[in-house]
């Protein structure tokens, strides 16, 4: 049995949207789930994984980043440096709101995006009682991203803007948020994160190569441990047993670090 909530709060470019679930029962912590690129938190994988997680007594707050899915905003201008500021948003509302946030789980994009805001959070309101982070197949830089977008179009070289087609989707894309991904050292930022670490990936991955989870675990160090997925896709869709793994793994792993 789990108790759903519809939450909306203030983040970077307007109000934005999300829904908590959580255990009728007893609650071991709060997980805040941040969804890929152009997902948002309806994303099959990521609503799985929030009730997953319930299952195992976790509280999973997802939540729609600026100009996706139900918030507002407009995406096309929304910069990764926007995305971590949602995210801290969303710990501090959830902090004065629900409870303090115990644990990051951010999906690609989403994964990286959590990094940098563990990695930020001195100081920050509602980050205080973070203890780890979990990241499903996260990016080890952002500038890639941007070579991406140009070449699913090329008019994104010279032109103010653009306009790509993901997963069957159309997006515009402003050259702020071009410069964003290519201005944003994300390397530089989580050297030294001092939270635990969990990193999934899969070797088949042909999104995010399995070298991003190569470079995240070297910069990240003895605090990080890596999960391999052999052949699980990015979305991690494909295969019915990887996301009830992923809860399970990801509670298993909470306990052992002594989160909740």
């Amino acid at each position: 049995m789990r108790d759903t909530r519809r939450l909306r709060f203030q983040g970077s470019g307007g109000t934005l949207v999300g829904i908590l679930e959580r255990p009728v029962e007893s609650v071991r912590f709060v997980a805040l789930l941040t969804h890929c690129f152009t997902c948002t938190k309806d994303l099959k994988s990521i609503v799985r994984l929030s009730r997953e997680l319930v299952r195992h007594g976790i509280a999973a707050f997802r939540y729609d980043l600026t100009g996706l899915g139900e918030s507002d905003g407009d995406f096309s201008r929304s910069t990764f440096a926007d995305d971590v500021a949602d995210l801290h948003a969303a710990l501090a509302y959830l902090a004065d709101e629900v409870e303090p946030v115990r644990l990051l789980i951010g999906h690609s994009l989403g994964g990286a995006a959590s990094l940098a805001a563990a990695a930020t959070r001195s100081g920050r309101r509602g980050a205080e009682r973070l203890a780890g982070v979990a990241t499903l197949a996260a990016p080890s830089e952002t500038p890639h991203l941007a070579d991406i977008l140009v070449r699913l179009d090329p008019n994104l070289a010279s032109a103010p803007r653009g306009n790509v087609s993901i997963g069957g989707q159309k997006f515009e894309i402003d050259r702020v948020k071009l410069e964003g991904l290519r201005g944003y050292d994300l390397p530089g930022t989580i050297e030294g994160l001092d939270l635990p670490t969990l990193l999934f990936h899969s070797l088949t991955d042909e999104t995010v190569g399995v070298r991003h989870v190569e470079q995240l675990r070297n910069r990240l160090g003895a605090n990080c441990s890596t999960m391999i997925l052999p052949d699980a896709d990015h979305l991690f869709v494909r295969d019915p047993r990887d996301v009830p793994f992923l809860a399970d793994t990801i509670s298993l792993w909470a306990a052992r670090q002594g989160i909740g």
